[in-house]
């Protein structure tokens, strides 16, 4: 393909040029002698006009493409706090069991006796891993068990996407 490029006018010191728009095309660079001497971003432009003398005279229809971008103000990616996966829950809410052993976000709570430990959210865990402060449970557990089938809770595999803390096993 090439853009058929004709003269519209001529004077002593300039000269200039036209064509049909290009389809497609989101503007034009324009060159003389090899050298990139204006461009423009109106893919409607038909015309430009050139100091004589600096020939060969080339047209190039151009479309943009992105090669980096940026935002203002800087939108934050989605932000998740680190808590304690929930491993274990009784129907209604009022029994759920947290993994607190070697979780990311998970920390011995300051002042508490050993194996208390808090996360992200604020939630507060006893060493049971039942939720103290009621932040992610709805209720006080209704039973001692720290074990389902004699497995450990913390040995339980966690169900659904772990970075958002989705799934758990219903007892």
């Amino acid at each position: 393909m090439s853009i058929d490029i004709r003269k519209v006018s001529e004077t002593a010191t300039s000269i200039t040029l036209g064509w049909v728009p290009v389809a497609g095309a989101d503007g034009y660079r324009f060159y003389s002698a090899g050298v990139l001497r204006s461009k423009t971003m109106d893919p409607s432009r038909d015309k430009v006009q050139f100091s004589k003398g600096a020939e060969p005279y080339r047209i190039e229809a151009v479309i943009l493409t992105p090669i980096d971008e940026g935002v203002y103000p800087a939108v934050a990616p989605p932000a998740y706090k680190k808590v304690a996966p929930r491993v274990a829950f009784k129907q209604g809410g009022s029994d759920a069991r947290f993994c607190t052993v070697g979780q990311p976000g998970v920390v011995q709570e300051g002042g508490a006796p050993p194996g208390h430990t808090i996360d992200e959210s604020g939630a507060t865990y006893d060493e049971n891993g039942l939720c103290k402060n009621g932040l992610r449970s709805d209720g006080p557990a209704l039973t001692g068990a720290r074990e389902i089938n004699g497995r450990p809770y913390c040995e339980l595999p966690t169900m659904g996407d772990p970075t958002k803390n989705t799934g758990s096993w219903q007892i």
